[in-house]
């Protein structure tokens, strides 16, 4: 399958965390990612942990918890991780809505600041 480039400015690289699975299932999930275009790479790594790198321009974290959703797996419960997804969901947003936006700012000129010469009544 072709792969889509990918805009290196909004790559990022995630270690997510999962509420304990089986070995098979956490390639399951490995496979799952590697399929999806705009994941770069997707392993587990020494520790038995998943980690992730993709453009966040395309896809999300609230892509990803959906795709894990379908295929019956679960994110670690600590408040610690619940934070921390919470967080990838937020830049990750921000990412694809600074990507989608044109360039620029809305205006490249500052304001213009009136000068009073002085107040007559």
């Amino acid at each position: 399958m072709a792969r889509q480039s990918t805009n290196s400015a909004f790559t990022v690289r995630r270690f997510i965390p999962l509420a304990p699975i089986s070995r098979e299932k956490m390639q399951e999930v490995v496979n799952m990612l590697s399929q999806q275009d705009a994941v770069i790479d997707a392993h587990i790594n020494k520790r038995e942990r998943l980690r992730a790198a993709y453009d966040a321009s395309r896809i999300g974290m609230r892509d990803i918890e959906t795709l894990l959703d379908a295929i019956g797996v679960a994110r670690d419960p600590s408040l610690w991780s619940r934070l921390k997804l919470s967080w990838f969901r937020m830049t990750d947003e921000n990412a694809r809505d600074n990507a989608r936006a044109g360039t620029g700012a809305c205006c490249n000129r500052p304001p213009i600041v009136p000068h009073n010469r002085g107040s007559r009544k």
